[in-house]
């Protein structure tokens, strides 16, 4: 299960290094193409993430966004866009490869990839993460994002919550 999780999310990272590299041609039957058999190929859980956008230098800023996966959204009243390109239900960092994993199909640590796109580029990548945690900003833009709500079909599952000892 997690290693199709992983060939999807690599399929679709090379998606969109390839359409974000400036010496792409964008040829519109191409795109067609590549498009319809991306759908096809990546069905994804995700319904909707509710995305907290914040700045680094105006802190009281902040702006929700309520989006599904591959759907650009601007960025407050700059030149800025997003889109959600990859979602993690258990977030970790494989200590021998440095590359991002999944530990397990609860929701435990999840968290979003985001791209953030000026002028059809791609600018910089970032990841939202729960509340909680310091907001991750992206080196660049200064700008930071908080995963708020997360909208699936049942895929994953929730963690399960610990009784506390003030229930009777």
């Amino acid at each position: 299960m997690l290693l199709v999780f992983r060939l999807i999310t690599n399929f679709m990272e090379a998606i969109v290094k390839l359409f974000t590299t400036r010496n792409f041609r964008r040829d519109p039957l191409f795109l067609l193409l590549v498009l319809a058999l991306f759908a096809a190929s990546c069905e994804t859980d995700v319904k909707e993430l509710t995305i907290r956008v914040r700045s680094r230098m105006h802190l009281n800023f902040r702006e929700d966004h309520k989006v599904k996966m591959y759907e650009k959204f601007a960025l407050s009243d700059t030149d800025l866009e997003a889109v959600v390109v990859e979602f993690i239900p258990d977030f970790a960092i494989d200590t021998l490869t440095h590359k991002v994993i999944t530990k397990s199909d609860t929701l435990n640590n999840p968290a979003a990839k985001i791209l953030i796109i000026q002028g059809g580029e791609k600018k910089e990548e970032v990841w939202a993460f729960r509340p909680g945690m310091l907001p991750h900003f992206s080196p660049k833009s200064f700008i930071g994002f908080e995963l708020l709500d997360i909208e699936t079909a049942g895929k994953y599952k929730q963690p399960i919550k610990e009784n506390s000892s003030e229930e009777k």
